[in-house]
Order: structure tokens, then C-alpha cells, then sequence
């Protein structure tokens, strides 16, 4: 690895001064370890970094762990929520259509599984079922589906 010169580093901070973080190997491992994004990584330094680029890595630390979640455990709030979703609007669904309760079901959509907020696919019904696929021709039918999936939604929020 190339080394850079303290010179250099002070120039660049001086002509750059609002965009240039330098990165040291001590930093850069820790931060590593850590799995966030390079930007995040960068304005996380810049906002704990002294005049002379320290950063007290215990404040850093706890920053992190009090704002900033591990990927694994975001992930798994957002499949909880997205299953408690799924659970509001399917009791509308069932309730107001009047269909057979299949369940809440999972599975590793990319819609889903990379959403940001919690996601949900809704099954109103089954065209390849001949009784379902004519309810789903008609407007009232659609109507009643759509206020079940709004109910459904305000009650998850409701409960949040």
C-alpha cells in the first residue's frame, strides 16, 4: 500500500477542507468491521474528527450503536413488521371478502425482501380458482379488497 506524506495530507485538507477525510489503516479496519457504507463511514469521521483528523473511536462506537443498526438486525425489525403487516391486512381481507384463509405466507420476493419499509405482496384471489376469478371481475368485489387492504394498513400503523 502506498503511503502518503503528512505533507500532502495537510495540503489536501487545507485546499479541500470540506471534502477530504483521510483514512488511516487503524480507521479503515475498524470501520470495516463494521459493514457500513463507505459515505456513511466518511461522515461519521468528519463529524468526530479533531483539527488534526483524531477521532476517538469509543464516541464513534457508541454513536453507531445507539443511531446506526447492524445490517442483520435491521433486517430482521423489518421482516417483523412486515409480518405483522401481512397478519393486519389479512384479517381484513378474510373479514370483508368472505374468502377461505390461506394464511400469511413467506417468501424471498426481491420486492419484498429489499424494500426498506416493511413490504407485503397481497392475494386477493385466485384466478385459477373459476368461483374467484369471476369475483375478481367485478367492481364491488375489487372495492371491498381495496378498503380491506387500506383497513388493514391503518391498523398496523394504529398499532405501531
Amino acid at each position: 500500500m502506498a503511503t502518503v506524506s503528512a505533507a500532502t495530507v495537510e495540503k489536501s485538507k487545507r485546499i479541500f477542507s470540506n471534502i477530504v477525510v483521510y483514512k488511516s489503516a487503524k480507521r479503515n479496519k475498524f470501520f470495516s468491521a463494521l459493514g457500513i457504507p463507505s459515505y456513511l463511514r466518511d461522515w461519521i469521521i468528519m463529524r468526530f474528527a479533531d483539527d488534526k483528523g483524531n477521532v476517538d473511536i469509543e464516541k464513534i462506537q457508541k454513536y453507531i450503536k445507539q443511531y446506526i443498526p447492524r445490517r442483520e438486525e435491521a433486517e430482521a425489525k423489518r421482516y417483523a413488521e412486515s409480518r405483522r403487516l401481512a397478519e393486519c391486512i389479512q384479517s381484513y381481507l378474510v373479514r370483508n371478502l368472505g374468502l377461505e384463509d390461506d394464511g400469511v405466507r413467506e417468501a424471498s420476493f426481491v420486492v419484498v425482501r429489499t424494500a426498506a419499509m416493511p413490504a407485503v405482496l397481497v392475494e386477493v384471489a385466485y384466478i385459477t380458482n373459476p368461483r374467484e376469478a369471476g369475483l375478481l371481475k367485478q367492481d364491488s368485489f375489487l372495492a371491498k379488497a381495496a378498503e380491506a387492504i387500506y383497513q388493514g394498513i391503518v391498523d398496523y400503523l394504529a398499532s405501531r
